[in-house]
């Protein structure tokens, strides 16, 4: 029953982190800040404080307060993983639907890195003809990608949140006491 709850809970606060994810990337696609990598950091203090706040919750409303490191990490990592699910489904559609030159904003943007980097304009063109480089900017790709890269980068987030959400099993004597007083 509790793993259902875990689920459950996980499920909801991963929609809405994603949601909050998916709204962001869109203010960033509309005001065409979506290759700014500084406001691109970002993202990471939302996905923080998404954990945080829907890690304090699910220990607040289902466990009485008491949050274990292992079930709030685990806890984390799912939420993390269900937010990434949609924001790699809006991935997917901006990238093949709302806007496919977006693309060839990416390879722009990795041509002038690997510039930056010392790498031949030759090189780039053996690159750029190789079936895994085109394979890997294609919407699909990218969404994959996102989908591995963000539940990665939440589960180790939730590494670090998970220790400042954590809390003691309270024990009877200290309770009793409490009431005593």
């Amino acid at each position: 029953m509790k793993d259902n709850n875990l689920v459950k809970s996980s499920m909801n606060a991963g929609a809405i982190l994603g949601l909050v994810m998916v709204a962001f990337t869109v203010v960033l696609y509309v005001l065409n800040l979506t290759t700014s990598k500084s406001l691109n950091l970002l993202f990471y203090v939302f996905i923080v404080a998404g954990l945080y706040i829907s890690i304090k919750h699910y220990g607040k409303e289902q466990l009485n307060g008491f949050l274990t490191y292992k079930i709030s990490l685990k806890y984390g990592i799912l939420v993390s993983f269900f937010a990434s699910v949609i924001l790699a489904f809006f991935t997917y559609v901006l990238y093949k639907l709302i806007d496919p030159d977006l693309i060839n904003k990416l390879k722009e943007l990795q041509i002038e890195e690997m510039l930056k980097r010392g790498i031949t304009e030759d090189q780039i063109e053996y690159m750029q003809d190789s079936s895994i480089f085109k394979m890997m900017l294609s919407p699909g790709m990218i969404a994959i990608s996102s989908l591995f890269t963000y539940t990665i980068v939440g589960a180790l987030l939730s590494l670090i949140v998970s220790y400042f959400t954590k809390s003691k099993q309270p024990n009877g004597f200290d309770q009793a006491m409490n009431e005593i007083n």
